[in-house]
């Protein structure tokens, strides 16, 4: 919940690039508003990494493709100095937000570091009974009840349909259990 409103600003932050206009009116920004403008984008991409790892790739994808976009639009089409144009501002776009937070990976560290089979203690099946069993006993006899009504409807042709996938199907199940 904490990265939701940075995601939120991330979002703001490529609609104001993508909106932004094309030629230099009077309505064009100055030097200081762009490179404030550029700091905030890489700041708010880069904070992701901080609060919630797991949007950061995310919204670095989304920062990049509001960058190719504004680059497209600049330069009315492909071309290549629209693609230098989007590798400059996309090198400008990471930098800020790997730079700006380097003391905080350079310093971080990770309760684990692989996956593994659990080798703790386990949860025995009468303390798992005494927690779940009355949702258990209420919601099983529902579901079969349930299923029983659902495959009354199935009629052979319906069943064919399912046999080229039913031995897989199996299979994967018994993998499963």
């Amino acid at each position: 919940m904490i990265a939701l409103p940075i995601t939120i600003l991330v979002l703001a932050w490529g609609v104001g690039l993508i909106l932004q206009v094309r030629d230099d009116s009077t309505q064009a920004w100055n030097r200081w508003e762009t490179v404030v403008f550029w700091l905030i984008g890489g700041l708010t991409i880069g904070s992701l990494s901080a609060t919630n790892f797991w949007d950061y790739p995310t919204f670095i994808v989304i920062g990049l493709l509001a960058v190719i976009f504004y680059a497209y639009r600049r330069n009315e089409g492909l071309s290549a100095k629209m693609w230098g144009e989007t590798a400059v501002l996309s090198a400008l776009l990471l930098g800020i937000a790997t730079l700006a937070f380097y003391p905080f990976h350079s310093n971080f560290g990770t309760g684990y570091s692989s996956v593994s089979l659990w080798d703790g203690s386990n949860t025995f099946t009468l303390n798992y009974l005494s927690v779940y069993g009355l949702f258990m006993l209420l919601t099983l006899p529902y579901l079969l009840v349930e299923f029983r009504q659902w495959a009354m409807g199935w009629s052979r042709d319906d069943l064919q349909k399912w046999e080229p996938i039913g031995t897989p199907l199996i299979v994967a199940l018994l993998a499963y259990i």
